[in-house]
């Protein structure tokens, strides 16, 4: 899966899986991606999926689209692509190029971790609506929960154990819930037990040890 990896200052503050077919970028609310930064225009770049192929076309930004130290309109990423919007260094991913690209040698100790992230079993109950009592497995690296335009968020699966990343907002919704508390921009780590909030929905995280 394509997913871009924003940082701030060497800081990483969002990590989006591109899976919808066009997915905004700026500062003001109801983009997918919102960036608090006053160098960055209200609708800044939008980012196209077009089959195997993703797209980034700048919306008439006031500071632009910035790739190699020069302004893009519009431009096919290709694995490994930084762009500089405002403050940010946006990353772009393509999972199975990086996989094709890469050949690996890791000691023990890192295969063990691994085969341990392999197994890890986690899964969110449904706690509200008509699907109460439901659960949905987290069975896959990045598991998307909400509703798309309203509210998303991810949760992914890493070595160190289950993480909630914020991935949209739309218009008015605010952030995510973790234990009744917003979440920031920032990934959180996931304990069995807690409880998210996302599109209205309420979910438990479980865990198995």
């Amino acid at each position: 899966m394509a997913k871009l990896i924003i940082n701030l200052n060497g800081v990483t503050v969002h990590d989006i899986p591109l899976d919808q077919p066009r997915v905004t970028l700026g500062r003001a609310a109801g983009n997918d991606i919102r960036l608090d930064d006053a160098t960055v225009s209200s609708k800044h770049a939008v980012f196209q999926v077009v089959g195997d192929a993703v797209f980034v076309e700048d919306l008439g930004s006031t500071n632009g689209t910035v790739l190699s130290g020069q302004k893009v309109q519009r431009h096919r990423l290709h694995h490994g692509d930084v762009l500089r919007i405002g403050q940010h260094d946006v990353k772009f991913v393509d999972e199975s190029e990086q996989d094709m690209q890469a050949t690996v040698i890791i000691s023990s100790s890192q295969r063990e971790a691994l085969h341990a992230a392999k197994n890890l079993v986690g899964s969110l109950k449904i706690l509200n609506g008509p699907k109460s009592g439901e659960l949905i497995e987290l069975n896959k690296p990045y598991n998307t929960v909400g509703k798309p335009g309203l509210q998303v968020a991810v949760v992914a699966k890493r070595v160190q154990g289950f993480f909630l990343v914020p991935m949209a907002m739309g218009s008015g919704q605010g952030a995510p819930k973790l234990n009744e508390q917003a979440i920031g921009a920032s990934s959180v780590a996931l304990k069995d037990g807690d409880i998210l909030e996302v599109a209205g929905v309420r979910l438990k995280f479980l865990q198995k040890s």
